[in-house]
């Protein structure tokens, strides 16, 4: 017994130990001609596509960890490759004898000052990695996948990897996928906090009812637009039309098909539903109507001068939609931005907002400075400001009561507990109050 143990170790020291340590760096098998690559941008710095060809006659592990993709344009930044795959902490790949095969990784800027590639910019791969540091910086992400990117690639700059570990500390792991692209999407329904993330999984971040985070509730989704009593949520189809699914907060309900991927929804009179985008309109999934302008925003209400919806298109003129085909001229001024909740209307004309709730006389104040954004749920009404203020609206005026975060990717006004939740790049959640004493 003792003879055949001895044995199995020799065996596996001779041939299992060397195998799982054959994992040869992409740089070196390239200078060694066992692989030939082909790279380029897929978005801007932040993503490649490499393309690998096995020259060997053998199975051959390549490791991308620290790769250096060098541009062919002049002027262009040089980028760094810290895994094979951006979904897992995984660096290297195996590939068998002549075969090939295409990975789209993560990858980061190493040289801040000069301009980001364009997607479709090829690059060539050298054969000596990036610097020390900055692999460790890659291996550490590695290990750590709910860090945001944007911290990793500010780390890489600065060579900071105490500070990403500081942060790393801070940061919650599991409550959200590790990357933000530009689509993902915070909003509320129903009180409860949503995530649309850019892997196309919609999450619940914050249920206060069921105290869940991180439950998935739907993959696959192009877009989520909210309406008056819950959330609907878009997959695209193979013949490129959208398939809408309606939630309630506890369950799912098929809507119908549309040819467009809609941005806005809105309760019409008979208690159906509208969806529109900046180029179309579909009231119940029936027809399809095209604007000639695109359209920045619609409204939606019940309110007596609402009588189907408002929209403002991107040259700020604002005109009523009747039912039908049939369009009402309105003698507004030229608007920014609306909002409308069953009770409360409002309008945004410079820095003059103008509102009204549950069908009272018009009020109109005047911000002292520039309006980004007006929300409203409820009777509540909030305007953020250009430097990230936060002010709620009544009577008595605007009352400011404090600041969205600097690094806000997004935020939403949760009306029954009056706060503006604001999800963070790290996939934290803050909150601003906008009850209580005004700062």
């Amino acid at each position: 017994m003792k003879g055949s143990t001895a044995t199995l170790v020799l065996l596996y020291a001779l041939f299992v130990q060397p195998a799982l340590q054959a994992a040869t760096p992409i740089g070196e098998a390239l200078k060694k001609s066992l692989v030939s690559v082909r790279a380029k941008s897929a978005s801007g710095h932040s993503t490649v596509e490499m393309t690998v060809r096995n020259l060997t006659q053998e199975p051959l592990t390549v490791d991308v960890l620290g790769a250096m993709l060098i541009p062919r344009r002049h002027g262009v930044q040089r980028l760094g490759v810290p895994r094979i795959a951006q979904d897992n902490g995984t660096t290297y790949a195996t590939l068998e004898p002549g075969k090939t095969a295409t990975y789209v990784m993560p990858s980061f800027c190493l040289d801040q000052p000069r301009n980001s590639p364009t997607s479709g910019t090829f690059f060539t791969l050298a054969p000596n990695p990036v610097r020390r540091q900055t692999k460790r910086i890659f291996r550490f992400w590695n290990s750590n996948r709910h860090l945001s990117q944007s911290d990793v690639q500010s780390a890489v700059w600065s060579g900071g990897l105490e500070k990403l570990k500081k942060i790393a500390n801070k940061t919650p792991t599991g409550i959200l996928p590790p990357f933000n692209p530009p689509n993902e999407k915070l909003m509320i329904a129903e009180g409860i906090t949503f995530w649309l993330g850019g892997d196309g999984q919609l999450r619940v971040v914050q249920d206060p009812a069921n105290r869940d985070r991180d439950k998935i509730v739907a993959r696959g989704i192009s877009g989520i637009v909210k309406t008056d009593k819950g959330l609907v949520a878009a997959s695209i189809r193979g013949d490129k039309k959208y398939n809408l699914r309606y939630y309630d907060g506890t369950n799912w309900r098929d809507l119908g098909v549309l040819p467009f991927l809609p941005t806005q929804a809105g309760r019409l009179p008979d208690k159906s539903l509208a969806f529109l985008n900046d180029r179309f309109f579909s009231a119940n999934n029936r027809s399809v109507r095209t604007f000639s302008a695109p359209v920045r925003k619609a409204v939606f209400g019940r309110n007596g001068d609402l009588p189907f919806a408002v929209v403002i298109d991107r040259t700020g003129k604002v005109r009523h939609l009747g039912v039908g085909s049939r369009t009402e001229s309105a003698p507004f001024a030229v608007y920014k931005d609306a909002v409308a909740t069953d009770r409360l209307t409002a309008y945004l004309a410079g820095r003059e907002i103008s509102w009204h709730v549950d069908g009272q006389p018009n009020r109109k104040v005047r911000m002292g400075q520039d309006v980004k954004q007006l929300a409203a749920a409820g009777d509540v009404l909030v305007a953020v400001t250009t430097d990230r203020s936060c002010w709620r609206v009544d009577a008595n005026g605007p009352h400011r009561y404090g600041k969205l975060p600097q690094r806000a990717v997004s935020w939403a006004l949760d009306p029954d507990y009056e706060v503006i939740r604001v999800l963070m790049p790290e996939g934290r959640m803050a909150s601003v109050p906008v009850n209580g004493t005004p700062k």
